[in-house]
């Protein structure tokens, strides 16, 4: 098992731009390359829960603990506890419909006893590829990697139905999703339900059995590297991201936008840089370029992203809109996008609210004063009164990308600003850029919101055409990354975290009005 920490973040008695590095500028009075920014006129600083990240693939760092074996209907009482590769199939030999599938299963003793799961992924290399998803579900039965079979789970014991299939031999939830239509390496993010079976194998080590991959009704069989697998690099890891016991882990928003793009290799970058930050994701729109089609999300946006798509909250962009009604961004998101018609949601995170709004105005009736989409919002903010609030779409009030200030939005900050609203993100512009606290109209207050603008999602950047103005605090347009946002009950801080290889940031907090 290896272990590693994200570095300790220091107490900040300021906002600190760290602004000398590639591509940063930061003017304004207060502030600059040289010393701290004073862009918020209260600042809450408190040291912040280290979350672990524990990796369990053997033969790194002297880790042996993991269990693999596939059972096959076809020879019903072989064991293949052994072997180099493990198989999942419905149909093996062609045309039989017989089954064959995986369990998989890591000893985690060495994750402390109280710790809370974050998020769990699981890494296979797969080496013969499958056009059709396996799903992973958690074993409740004992097995014996040396002796289980097609028919039975021990040497002794035999499962309650061959192949594992009874109802005390696994639980029927899905906890994550393997699709792999080439051979390669790729990782499962697993979901809710996978995170709290995992959280439960924590606490309850007697109850870990491990999952098990398989299909009844696929045709096309999928191959992956056991743990016996000659290359270590092959062999199957499961990684948890977790808060050791005796720290209090404030959720975390992670946020970027303009991400999918075929032509481009940096939202590959950036989906791998989530792999290491738990959290729930903002996704700011223009997600699949260049039309949001069906194709695109799933050919350029679902193979760099899709598999953190559990923990998604995503807003359309104008790209998303090339297709008519977005359908290919609602037909990839689902219920996760909400209403079709309108594309606006709220949802609360701790003890903050968020609202999802759209910015595609003319295609939800308007952003104006008295539309729908504000009239709901007023209405939405009057329900939920917190100390925090956050809202997030993709086209920006303000910016100086080339794009420039989006007045048509101004109505719906008007209504976040009389709710005593303190964060906007959005995209749109293909840069990173922080602006201080101001009121609709940009007239800087101490009261106002921020507002971060976070295209550095993957598509390709674009340089700044005009100076920076004023209420600009920091903005960059070399660098592609994710915003990290950490919520407290009445603060925030933010981080901005590049993609491998790139070293700008900008990290600061802030308090709630």
């Amino acid at each position: 098992m290896s272990l590693s920490r994200q570095g300790r973040r220091p107490l900040w008695p300021r906002v600190l731009g760290v602004c000398a590095l590639a591509g940063a500028v930061a003017l304004g009075a207060g502030s600059g390359c040289s010393g701290p920014e004073e862009a918020h006129p209260e600042l809450v600083a408190h040291a912040l829960a280290n979350p672990v990240t524990a990796t369990f693939r053997d033969g790194v760092n002297g880790y042996a603990g993991t269990r693999d074996i596939s059972l096959s209907e076809n020879a019903p009482t072989a064991s293949t506890g052994g072997a180099a590769t493990l198989f999942a199939d419905g149909d093996e030999p062609a045309g039989s419909g017989k089954d064959v599938s995986t369990l998989l299963q890591w000893n985690l003793a060495s994750i402390p006893s109280g710790s809370t799961l974050q998020s769990v992924t699981l890494t296979v290399r797969v080496t013969n590829a499958a056009k059709n998803a396996y799903s992973l579900q958690a074993l409740t039965r004992e097995w014996a990697e040396g002796t289980a079979t097609w028919q039975k789970a021990t040497g002794t014991t035999s499962w309650e139905e061959a192949g594992a299939k009874g109802a005390s031999d696994r639980n029927s939830t899905a906890l994550g999703s393997l699709q792999a239509s080439a051979v390669g390496t790729y990782t499962v993010t697993l979901n809710a339900a996978g995170v709290a079976r995992v959280q439960q194998w924590v606490d309850t080590p007697a109850s870990n059995f491990g999952f098990i991959l398989a299909s009844t009704s696929n045709t096309d069989g999928l191959d992956l590297a056991s743990s016996e697998a000659a290359t270590v690099a092959d062999r199957p890891q499961l990684a948890v991201t977790y808060l050791p016991p005796g720290t209090v882990g404030d959720p975390v928003l992670l946020a970027a936008g303009d991400i999918g793009d075929c032509a481009t290799t940096q939202d590959t970058a950036t989906g791998n840089l989530l792999d290491g930050l738990p959290g729930t994701l903002a996704l700011l729109g223009d997600l699949a370029y260049q039309s949001g089609t069906p194709t695109e999300f799933t050919n350029c946006f679902d193979p760099a992203w899709g598999r953190h798509k559990a923990r998604m909250k995503p807003t359309p962009g104008n790209h998303e809109y090339n297709t008519s009604g977005a359908a290919g961004y609602y037909g990839y998101f689902g219920a996760q996008a909400g209403d079709p018609t309108k594309g606006y949601y709220s949802y609360n995170l701790g003890d903050w609210h968020i609202v999802v709004l759209n910015s595609n105005c003319t295609a939800v009736g308007g952003c104006a004063a008295g539309s729908a989409q504000e009239t709901w919002l007023r209405q939405d903010l009057a329900a939920n009164p917190r100390t925090c609030t956050l809202a997030y779409w993709h086209h920006p009030r303000f910016s100086s990308g080339s794009h420039g200030n989006d007045t048509t939005v101004q109505p719906l900050w008007k209504a976040l600003e009389d709710a005593g609203a303190d964060l906007i993100l959005t995209g749109h512009d293909h840069n990173y850029e922080r602006w201080k606290p101001q009121n609709a109209a940009g007239t800087a207050t101490a009261n106002g919101i921020v507002q971060f603008v976070v295209g550095t999602g993957g598509t390709s950047l674009r340089a700044f055409t005009t100076s920076q103005p004023a209420n600009s605090a920091l903005r960059t347009a070399s660098n592609w990354g994710v915003l990290k946002l950490t919520l407290h009950p009445s603060s925030y801080d933010w981080e901005f975290v590049p993609i491998a290889g790139q070293t700008f940031t900008d990290k600061g907090t802030g308090a709630c009005h």
